[in-house]
């Protein structure tokens, strides 16, 4: 069975309780641009929605365009790995495995709480006239902005995908390597 496409998501979650299987997800309204359309954050493997609900809560959904192997695992173990109580600044999540309805079928995804910041490459173009940012380390310098207890903590499990199809990947606290596309 092939996996829905942007569009097939984006015409979904115009009605999000048609859409979600979540309550609050369901009971929300997803934002959308002046064409009245939901407004997208894509990226190489999933869709990003926002849902607001009339209490002033927000979500981002990641919904996921295509199928990714050990993902229930890979939140399971995530979600165990990291206290919030002891990382404040964590992002609350939740995998739904069957979160979303689309084309008569249920698709995972991801509820995180919504965070307002900047992307990456916002992060390190802010640091682009700084000489010792001009080499590889300068990505180290924008995710250590983007997230500042980064040098604190040991998790190896960062993938950030910005606009400009830039990754990082976080092995560590002692080594990142970046890819560009």
């Amino acid at each position: 069975m092939n996996w829905p496409s942007p569009k097939d998501f984006s015409d979904a979650v115009r009605k999000p309780a048609a859409a979600f299987t979540d309550p609050d997800l369901a009971a929300g309204d997803t934002v959308v641009g002046l064409d009245a359309r939901p407004l997208p954050r894509r990226g190489d493997a999933a869709e990003v929605f926002q849902v607001c609900a009339e209490d002033d809560r927000s979500w981002a959904v990641k919904c996921f365009t295509r199928p990714v192997r050990g993902l229930a695992d890979r939140y399971a173990r995530l979600r165990e790995a990291i206290d919030p109580t002891a990382l404040p600044f964590a992002v609350r999540f939740e995998f739904l495995p069957e979160g979303v309805r689309v084309g008569g079928h249920s698709w995972p995804v991801l509820k995180m709480d919504w965070v307002e910041g900047l992307l990456l490459h916002q992060a390190a173009g802010q640091h682009a006239g700084n000489p010792a940012v001009s080499s590889r380390p300068s990505m180290r310098l924008a995710f250590c902005t983007a997230c500042p207890a980064a040098p604190f903590i040991r998790l190896s499990i960062a993938d950030v995908t910005s606009s400009i199809g830039a990754r990082v990947f976080a092995t560590g606290v002692a080594e990142m390597r970046t890819t560009l596309r």
